[in-house]
């Protein structure tokens, strides 16, 4: 390691690396959406969806590293999918000089760009890039792009570079250069020259009115704006606080924090009043015992569980008033042999607050703490509200704590996707798109094993007949060649015969050669017919064991093709797959 990466290197990068990670402008990119492809390509639904990234406040440094990051993640999405000749997803940069500039530049987009660019259409993701500057582009990003559309070019050099990769020696007429550097030179606005690497002439099209008044990039605020509009809906906020108010209840009640009785919802509270209010509805300063279970507290960091305001640390404090909460975590396992699942989840449940009459785990509300948001501290000073009778009954907080665990049985499932016909399931983490989308691979690859397999099968067959048939056309030409020879003897001595018989030198004996030539010549004529015969019923053979094979092989693709049934697997829960880990009464302090 010494020779390869000296200790003085290393200390270097860790110095570097540990900066990095404390400065300020950092943090930023460790929080928000994880660049998950899979997450940003499907909502939780299952259904496509289109993720935009706006880079137009990020300095030029900041916009390479996030776009490194980006194509890195998309680049490992990538691999892990098969090859396919259909479009999976769409990667589409707006304006990529910069990104992959000609040598010697190289950014750390650059050999990421490139690398998509010459892979990603076998796995299914297309590229889409666009530049008002060609020029400023490597060539190697031309050379591999499948479909050009080329708008108004204003410089020569721009229009030098897209007319370099036009141009070569499969150009057909009227694919000058002078002829393309004119069409590209006269194009109107909004017009476009279409070019493909696959050949054929350039085709010059309109792209058709869209409704948008094109007003430019946003600013940041209109971004805020928008996101917050196209967010779920946030917790409510606290509404503006009066000179000299040192807190304010929620504008409007918050399942999760509720305010004093005694303070009216939205009023500013003065200190003096507050302090009153605090001593006029102070409860206990003590807990009571429990039956089953324990006391938790919840701490500044399990605010972000429950609600979705940030509130500083007075929030938590002596002098606010702790409300009880019925609160309970486990751990679920879901446990199928026959798909290989074996997976665990967290839940956690919180009633708040409970019921004076009688509490259900229906009603309970799905929480998110993590272990440093709970406590079994007490805070010091604290004043507690009571506890509901219904509580503190003999046995009805074990009878709470059994009814959590039904309430999981009944509620707590599961579900893959089966496919029987293939004894396919899926993972425990699949949509049903995504498992159509294994499925269909999945097929494809059987019977591509299963058409492979039965033209192994016929090849031998196949082999030998065409093996036959080869020897039988050859018979044939023999035949051919004896039965034209056979012939020409038969003339020449027919000629013979006559010119004897004119000059009297020939008898008998030129009449019985003669007969015997022309019997030669039949016998000749017959086996050539003969060999004839034999190849045309060899080579028939052939015909229909071939066709009979793509029968078959038409079968197997028709019985694949279609899309198999899929069941739904409800995967329950037994007793013995629910781990209770906390269970008591969670204190959750109150802004009075």
């Amino acid at each position: 390691v010494e020779g390869f990466y000296p200790a003085r290197e290393r200390t270097k990068l860790a110095v570097a690396i540990n900066g990095l990670l404390a400065a300020p402008s950092f943090a930023a990119w460790t929080e928000g959406e994880p660049l998950d492809p899979e997450r940003l390509l499907r909502g939780p639904d299952g259904r496509p969806r289109i993720a935009i990234f706006h880079l137009g406040h990020l300095s030029e440094r900041e916009k390479l590293f996030f776009t490194t990051l980006l194509l890195t993640a998309a680049n490992a999405w990538m691999r892990r999918q098969g090859g396919t000749t259909e479009l999976r997803a769409l990667l589409y940069i707006d304006e990529v000089v910069g990104m992959i500039p000609p040598y010697p530049a190289d950014p750390p987009t650059k050999e990421i760009l490139l690398l998509l660019m010459k892979q990603a259409r076998a796995f299914g993701l297309g590229l889409v890039l666009t530049t008002q500057n060609p020029v400023d582009v490597d060539y190697k990003v031309l050379t591999n792009a499948g479909t050009w559309f080329i708008g108004r070019l204003q410089t020569q050099q721009d229009k030098d570079r897209v007319l370099e990769g036009m141009v070569g020696p499969d150009a057909g007429a009227g694919d000058t250069r002078a002829d393309l550097d004119a069409r590209i030179g006269g194009l109107p606005p909004r017009a476009f020259l279409l070019h493909s690497a696959r050949g054929g002439t350039p085709l010059t099209f309109r792209s058709r009115w869209a409704m948008s008044y094109l007003r430019g990039p946003l600013t940041r605020e209109e971004i805020q704006r928008l996101s917050r509009t196209a967010a779920p809906a946030e917790g409510p906020r606290a509404a503006p606080a009066a000179a000299g108010a040192s807190a304010v209840a929620p504008a409007s009640p918050d399942p999760a924090v509720l305010p004093n009785p005694a303070v009216s919802p939205g009023a500013a509270v003065s200190p003096g009043a507050a302090s009153a209010g605090t001593r006029a509805a102070a409860g206990p300063t003590s807990l009571p015992p429990l039956e089953s279970g324990t006391h938790l507290f919840m701490t500044v960091e399990g605010l972000p569980g429950l609600a979705a305001s940030v509130a500083s640390p007075d929030f938590v404090s002596g002098d606010a008033r702790w409300r009880p909460g019925l609160y309970a975590a486990a751990t679920l396992r879901y446990d199928e042999a026959r798909a290989g699942m074996n997976v665990t989840e967290d839940v956690q449940k919180l009633i708040f607050p409970p019921s004076s009459s009688g509490t259900s785990w229906g009603s309970a509300r799905a929480v998110t703490f993590a272990p440093e948001g709970l406590s079994e501290a007490p805070p010091a000073g604290a004043s507690y509200a009571a506890l509901p009778a219904a509580l503190l009954a003999r046995g009805a907080l074990a009878q709470l704590r059994r009814d959590f665990v039904e309430h999981l049985l009944a509620t707590s499932t599961r579900e893959l996707f089966h496919a029987p016909a293939l004894r396919l399931y899926s993972r425990h983490d699949d949509t049903r798109a995504a498992f159509e989308e294994r499925l269909s691979r999945e097929l494809a690859k059987r019977r591509d094993a299963e058409v492979a397999k039965l033209r192994d099968a016929y090849a031998s067959r196949l082999g030998k007949l065409q093996r036959k048939l080869e020897k039988e056309r050859a018979d044939v030409l023999t035949a051919e060649a004896g039965y034209e020879g056979r012939k020409r003897e038969e003339l020449i001595g027919g000629a013979e015969s006559v010119w004897g018989f004119v000059t009297g030198r020939r008898g008998a004996r030129a009449i019985s050669q003669a007969g015997t030539k022309r019997r030669m010549t039949e016998a000749a004529r017959l086996k050539l017919d003969r060999d004839r015969a034999e190849a045309g019923a060899v080579d028939t053979d052939m015909a229909a064991l071939e066709e009979r094979l793509q029968e078959e092989v038409r079968a197997i693709e028709a019985r694949h093709t279609a899309t198999a049934e899929i069941v739904e697997l409800v995967v329950p829960l037994e007793k013995d797959d629910i781990r209770l880990e906390r269970f008591g009464i969670l204190w959750i302090p109150v802004v009075l």
